[in-house]
């Protein structure tokens, strides 16, 4: 019985020692991020916001050798049963500024043992107080980095996959 305990004790260990890494946010699978994220519902009429971000790492495995997010990249919204159009236009609003900053992370934990996070660059813009109004599944695209979609819907309590 005690070669048994210490197995699995041992067995315990090497599965968290291979989990040494860092999850990347659900919301930017690739260079590009969409919030909300994939799969939202929303209500007919509720307002809400929309960030987009572009990613650029300076250093690290998902570098590009470009530490300059593009700052071209385009969102476009795609509603029930029609043709994708740029969101400014689809929302009846403003094209929002471009704002820039940076962020730094451990990839891993050998990273974060050796001091050395990667840096990424980031160009993003905000997409305020905004709603959907015909029920129905939308897709939201930025650029050629992220698609998402989202469900409108009219009764607050139907639940009911479509």
């Amino acid at each position: 019985m005690k070669f048994s305990s210490a197995w699995l004790a041992a067995a315990t260990l090497c599965s968290c020692a291979s989990a040494q890494y860092f999850q990347r946010l659900g919301t930017c699978p690739t260079l590009g991020c969409v919030f909300p994220p994939d799969q939202v519902d929303h209500l007919a009429g509720q307002y809400f916001d929309i960030r987009l971000e572009v990613h650029a790492p300076i250093n690290g495995s998902e570098a590009t050798g470009n530490p300059n997010p593009d700052t071209n990249f385009s969102f476009t919204i795609t509603p029930p049963r029609g043709a994708p159009v740029n969101a400014s236009k689809f929302f009846g609003v403003p094209e929002p500024a471009i704002e820039h900053w940076n962020f730094s992370y451990y990839q891993d934990l050998f990273a974060q043992d050796a001091h050395k996070p990667t840096i990424v660059n980031v160009a993003a813009k905000a997409y305020r107080k905004v709603a959907l109004y015909q029920e129905g599944t939308y897709t939201a695209t930025l650029s050629k980095l992220m698609v998402t979609a989202c469900r409108v819907r009219t009764d607050p309590f139907d639940y009911s996959i479509q």
